[in-house]
């Protein structure tokens, strides 16, 4: 259904300067590092791109497994680096070793950095 989507975009879009940002989310149809990249390298040079956000791609059982700062690490480090790569998300109440990290990779990158309220994957953390 998402490449079904993408596709009817590219289409559309007719090979322009268009670009179609898809944002990672835990519980979505990309919902991880190995779906996003697989994603991005079926659509690569086609218009499509990612957004950076690790924090998206958690669970509450992850972040309360304490995989925070690894997995960020991680996924800073595979996608930021990439031209597909729109921009890095920093969202709030991070701790100053993921804000640092995150702060790193995007201008080692190059990329924008945007900010967001609170948030892991398909769970809002009140």
């Amino acid at each position: 259904m998402l490449d079904e989507g993408i596709e009817r975009w590219v289409g559309a879009a007719g090979g322009g300067d268009g670009r179609l940002c898809v944002w990672p989310r835990a519980c979505d149809a990309v919902s991880d590092l190995p779906s996003c990249l697989s994603m991005l390298r079926r659509w690569e040079g086609r218009g499509v791109e990612c957004v950076c956000d690790p924090w998206a791609m958690m669970t509450r059982a992850m972040v309360g497994a304490g995989v925070g700062d690894d997995f960020v690490e991680r996924v800073l480090e595979t996608l930021a680096p990439n031209p597909w790569a729109a921009f890095v998300v920093i969202q709030a109440g991070l701790s100053a070793k993921q804000v640092e990290i995150a702060t790193r990779f995007a201008v080692l990158a190059g990329k924008r950095i945007v900010s967001k309220p609170v948030g892991f994957g398909c769970e809002q953390i009140p």
